[in-house]
């Protein structure tokens, strides 16, 4: 008699424990389908913040700067970017081809945006193995600079010399005076 009443209370407690365990896993999973949709609603908040914080106008130029035996560039287009939280920038983006057997180093100097010199706040040196191509930017960037400096608004010219630099002589194989008009 003592074994049976301890066998039906065993088997009324495992019932018991079968009922609170689903209810429990129930629980969890109404809790993780809370947690996920408070998660989505705070990523897309976070989109359209960013969204609305950061803001990039592009301008379509498509101009070649230098074609001969030993580099081809071409201007792309310039990237106006504004942000209320890294500062403002602007992009000039280029293609360049090398067409020497050598790996090159292309430079800017004294570069010039709209007749102000800002050859202090830009850096343009990419390297481009043997005949290759590479796209890459001149960029300038509002949070670089002193502060009280404004960025350059680029509206009228840019104006540089590009320098080729033979990568293993460091000699320098070509010298292009540039002014690209964006009016």
């Amino acid at each position: 008699m003592l074994a049976l009443t301890s066998s039906a209370f065993v088997l009324l407690l495992s019932a018991c424990g079968e009922t609170n365990t689903e209810e429990v896993e129930s629980e969890l999973r109404k809790d993780a389908e809370n947690e996920q949709v408070e998660a989505d609603k705070k990523k897309e908040e976070v989109t359209e913040e960013t969204e609305d914080e950061a803001t990039t106008e592009t301008e379509e130029l498509n101009q070649n700067i230098v074609d001969d035996d030993i580099v081809k560039i071409d201007l792309l287009n310039v990237e106006r970017t504004t942000d209320e939280i890294f500062g403002d920038s602007i992009k000039v983006n280029f293609e360049i081809e090398n067409k020497t057997d050598n790996k090159i180093i292309v430079q800017s100097r004294d570069v010039s945006a709209d007749g102000y010199m800002i050859d202090d706040i830009v850096v343009f040196s990419p390297e481009i193995a043997a005949n290759k191509k590479i796209k890459d930017n001149l960029k300038l960037e509002e949070m670089f600079l002193d502060e009280g400096d404004e960025l350059p608004k680029l509206e009228e010219n840019l104006e540089m010399t590009l320098i080729i630099i033979d990568d293993e002589t460091f000699d320098h194989i070509g010298s292009y005076d540039v002014n690209i008009y964006l009016s």
